[in-house]
């Protein structure tokens, strides 16, 4: 079976799969629990809506020059697969395993390298991997290319015992999870487009990244407003929210530059703003 293909997708729907059980659990970063169930459940009424972006390009297009890297570094050969699936609902498609067996190989590819112990949603990725494929050691690759397309790959080596420890609890969790999201009704109102929701994510990487200017970040805004409609709206990674302030206009600067008008009724005067906030 082929990652990404119709049929992988559907043996995917209605079971918890390894990329999505450190939202699950309120592990990651970037999404919350509440926002990564809505999603799930969705998902599993049939809901699903592709959208693709440039760092999911970059790792498709990356990745297997990462594993021919990995291949020549352990002197191995890297096999892969359409997935495994553990006791009928957990999941795990692995980018690649040893052939000597009970060796995994998961790539990441970054714009820049993290530590593996800030990012415990993908620790919890490796975790649900060795337990579905029977991994007693995973390698968690990072691929980064520099701006001249040089790249630069990092490995970092996690045994399943360790992984264990660290999530002791993390299986039966997720299990009491599914068994709750199974019965969770669609609600339609609270789903966006595709193109919210491509907007929402280039919006919080922006506003995540340390190095990103104001202006970027700006031009990210004005995109999620824009696919919003400039309207109340919940989606899947973000929700906006209108709010009510005092004071529609600088009076400060009213007043220095017209000295003659009666300031107070800006002051008093009530005008609304959009928040953003995360799921």
């Amino acid at each position: 079976m082929e990652q990404r293909s119709a049929e992988w997708f559907e043996e995917r729907r209605g079971k918890i799969n390894a990329s999505e059980a450190g939202g699950l659990l309120g592990l990651s970063p970037y999404t919350s629990a509440k926002a990564a169930r809505r999603k799930w459940v969705r998902e599993y009424h049939g809901d699903r809506r592709d959208f693709d972006t440039p760092d999911m390009a970059r790792g498709r297009r990356v990745e297997p020059f990462v594993l021919e890297i990995m291949e020549s570094r352990h002197d191995t050969v890297i096999l892969q697969d359409g997935g495994r699936i553990h006791e009928g609902w957990l999941r795990a498609s692995a980018d690649g395993y040893s052939h000597r067996g009970q060796i995994g190989y998961e790539v990441k590819c970054p714009r820049r390298f993290f530590e593996p112990r800030e990012r415990p949603d993908i620790l919890m990725q490796l975790l649900i991997q060795c337990l579905t494929y029977g991994w007693e050691r995973v390698f968690l690759c990072q691929g980064v290319e520099d701006e001249e397309g040089v790249l630069d790959v990092r490995d970092s080596e996690h045994t399943a015992a360790e992984l264990r420890e660290q999530f002791p609890t993390a299986i039966a969790d997720l299990q009491v999870i599914w068994g709750e999201m199974q019965g969770d009704p669609v609600d339609e109102e609270t789903f966006s487009t595709p193109a919210f929701d491509h907007a929402s994510e280039v919006y919080l990487r922006a506003k995540a990244d340390a190095d990103t200017s104001k202006a970027l970040l700006e031009n990210a805004r004005g995109a999620l407003m824009d696919a919003a409609g400039n309207q109340e709206r919940v989606g899947v990674m973000v929700r906006i929210t209108e709010a009510e302030r005092k004071g529609s206009l600088d009076t400060k600067k009213l007043l220095a530059d017209h000295p003659d008008i009666d300031a107070e009724q800006y002051r008093k005067a009530s005008s609304t703003y959009f928040t953003i906030k995360g799921n």
